[in-house]
């Protein structure tokens, strides 16, 4: 039986749910489709599942919701369907009763919709039986890591801190060689090596420069209110939305990457998944993200501040 796995490629969670797959079914990264939330991520995607996908196998999905391009998704599990295929789906975002009706329900099985409590990385576990002890140590770290917790453990905080340096750093160098170096992480995590070298030599490469261009942003920063906006290039998302947060109180921090035409969000109270789904994006109500239209010229000022005024008008009307 060929299994394949399609997994959220942002994150220390979606990686993860990866990784647990082909710790249970002794695969490798070979099998493995990591994507975004961008439409453009998504079709590349589809078009790498098709590839790999053979009659008879068994599909997983993990640490995505089907609420940004449900086009597609719904695509991806109708052709593994048709390829007498099996279809599992395991997420913690947020899905509107429609998506849940039109595709989880065609899945052999699916837990999914925002449930507070539990990361994708265990939901995953749980439904594939593992409770072993790399197992547990790694869902306490994803689970701080996807639920942004301060913990105490200063390994837990070692590694929480080298995975949101170690992609942003990798982000930074381009996408071919982002998903790729997420793929080798996913083995490596599978492997039973949560923290492999290169992504913490990548972490204490990019920290530095982490550290100036949060500073710098700072002077971007737009307040309205019950949402911030500031903008710079890729830096560590929880870290730039944090400091927004601290500099104007407001509940939601939005730091606009400037590379790559996406806007990040991290709440406090309100959900945030909510404004970000107003953009054609997606996520959970605490960090959720969309990708910036191309009419808006992200290295002008004044096109900037359009830009910041309409998603504040957006979380006022929200909220």
């Amino acid at each position: 039986m060929g299994v394949v796995v399609i997994s959220h490629a942002a994150d220390l969670d979606g990686i993860a749910c990866a990784a647990l797959i082909m710790r249970k079914y002794g695969i490798t990264a070979k099998s493995a489709v990591f994507m975004d939330y961008d439409r453009e991520s998504v079709l590349r995607g589809e078009r790498q599942f098709r590839k790999l996908f053979k009659r008879g196998a068994t599909l997983f999905i993990t640490d995505l919701s089907a609420e940004s391009t449900p086009d597609i998704f719904l695509r991806i599990v109708t052709h593994a369907k048709r390829m007498r295929g099996r279809v599992f789906w395991f997420d913690h975002h947020t899905w509107s009763k429609r998506h849940i009706g039109s595709i989880a329900l065609r899945c052999d099985a699916a837990v999914v919709g925002e449930n507070g409590r539990f990361c994708a990385s265990e939901i995953t576990a749980r439904e594939l039986g593992l409770r072993d002890k790399y197992t547990a140590g790694l869902l306490r770290t994803v689970h701080a890591a996807d639920f942004a917790l301060k913990p105490k453990n200063a390994r837990m905080k070692l590694i929480i801190k080298a995975y949101a340096l170690g992609l942003s750093y990798f982000r930074m160098k381009g996408g071919a060689v982002f998903l790729d170096k997420v793929a080798g992480i996913s083995e490596s995590i599978s492997i039973g090596s949560a923290l492999p070298g290169f992504l913490k030599r990548a972490s204490d490469a990019f920290e530095k420069l982490n550290e100036s261009r949060l500073k710098a942003m700072l002077a971007t920063v737009v307040n309205g209110g019950v949402i911030s906006v500031a903008f710079t290039p890729v830096v560590s998302t929880n870290d730039a939305c944090a400091m927004i947060i601290r500099q104007t109180g407001s509940d939601i921090g939005c730091y606009v990457d400037t590379d790559n035409n996406r806007a990040h969000l991290r709440s406090i109270r309100n959900d945030c998944s909510i404004l970000a789904r107003r953009f054609g994006g997606g996520g959970h109500p605490r960090a959720s993200a969309f990708d910036i239209s191309m009419a808006y010229d992200l290295r002008s000022a004044r096109s900037r501040r359009e830009l910041a005024d309409s998603i504040i008008g957006a979380a006022r009307r929200l909220y």
